[in-house]
Order: C-alpha cells, then structure tokens, then sequence
C-alpha cells in the first residue's frame, strides 16, 4: 500500500528509486509505525499556535528559498514564506509530491545555486 502511495503521489513514479521505495515501506511496515509517521503532521498542528504567531509578526530580512513541486503544491510554498519573509525566491521543480525521491539531482542543484549565489543577492 505504501509504495502504491509514493507512486500514486508522484509526478512519475519511474523516477522513484526501487531502492527508496523498499526503504520507506520498511520503515512504516511494522505495526503501529505508519501511525507515527503521521505524528509529524499532527506535530506540526500543535506549534501552529500563539508563538509562531508572535514570531510572524516580524517578517524576516534575510533571502529565503521556497521549493514547490509543480505537480503538487506549486507556489503555495512561495506564498507561505512570504508570509514570513521580506525576500522570498521561489523555484518550481516538475516533480510531484514526493520532491526529494523524484528528482534528487534537480533539487541539489537548486540548493547549491541558492547557496553560492547567497552573497551576490
């Protein structure tokens, strides 16, 4: 079921590593383990709260990156940051909601262009 998930989510699926696949289900396989690792969302809901309202309130001077799958949540993530910071440069990868596994060479190169050209911005 798990690996028909990281398929189904995907942007296409064959760029997937068998390798990562097996990995994922084998982590979520054992009883009980799936429903943790949906603890990272419920997680998420609960500092959702006053203090990162407080925090938000004062948007941050420094360029953020936001990365956005373009099948799945696009500029949405360019949107939240803005919300947070001054300066926000958003790039769009064609892949799907499983970023990283689906286009790991695509999102370095974005990184490590983000990061050497910090000091030129």
């Amino acid at each position: 079921m798990l690996g028909r998930f990281l398929g189904n989510e995907a942007c296409d699926a064959t760029h997937i590593d068998g390798g990562a696949r097996e990995e994922y289900v084998s982590r979520f396989a054992p009883r009980g383990d799936l429903r943790s690792g949906f603890d990272t969302y419920r997680a998420a809901e609960n500092h959702l709260g006053s203090g990162n309202i407080e925090s938000a309130k004062t948007k941050l001077t420094m360029l953020v990156l936001a990365v956005g799958s373009e099948a799945f949540i696009g500029e949405e993530a360019k949107d939240q940051m803005d919300g947070v910071a001054q300066q926000v440069e958003y790039r769009g990868l064609t892949v799907g909601h499983q970023l990283a596994e689906e286009s790991v060479e695509q999102l370095a190169e974005t990184y490590l262009h983000f990061l050497q050209n910090l000091d030129r911005q």
